[in-house]
């Protein structure tokens, strides 16, 4: 049955409008509540790389630990999800207790050591100007080059000042 509307529509028009309500039904049936037309704060990044206003808690998943830790015995921390936090230092930091598996690899540091992570950088931040902000990183180590750790990340938060 058509409707007023839709007599005075183009055919190819007619069949879009309806795919795209057709889309909306079905991203409305598994994406969650608010996430189907972009509803939260305008200019936030994807959900694993927001600005938190106080210390993010601990992942259930993730053990909090120092880079040096890390460092000393990078095989204990292969098995599990683990979380590190200290100041993001892009592309700028040497780090020679570690290795880059990528060129767009950077470098966390904590005040015990360093170490390169892969994956993308925090959200806002740019690996070629880093602004020594404090960041938490999720996720598992892994062998770099010459059997180095580096950082695999699941999750990347920006801590604000």
């Amino acid at each position: 049955m058509r409707s007023r509307s839709d007599k005075n529509m183009s055919p190819v028009f007619q069949r879009t409008s309806h795919c795209f309500a057709a889309c909306l039904l079905v991203l409305a049936l598994v994406q969650p509540a608010g996430a189907v037309l972009g509803a939260g704060s305008a200019g936030q990044g994807p959900p694993d790389q927001t600005k938190v206003k106080s210390k993010p808690s601990l992942s259930p998943q993730g053990n909090r630990t120092s880079i040096k830790a890390v460092l000393n015995d990078p095989a204990k921390f292969r098995a599990s999800e683990l979380t590190l936090e200290g100041m993001f230092r892009g592309w700028k930091a040497s780090c020679a207790s570690s290795a880059m598996i990528t060129r767009s690899d950077w470098v966390i540091e904590d005040g015990t050591g360093c170490i390169y992570v892969s994956g993308s950088a925090p959200s806002g931040l740019s690996p070629a100007k880093p602004d020594n902000v404090r960041i938490v990183v999720s996720g598992k180590v892994i062998s770099g080059p010459k059997g180095k750790p580096v950082m695999k990340a699941v999750r990347v938060i920006r801590i604000p000042n």
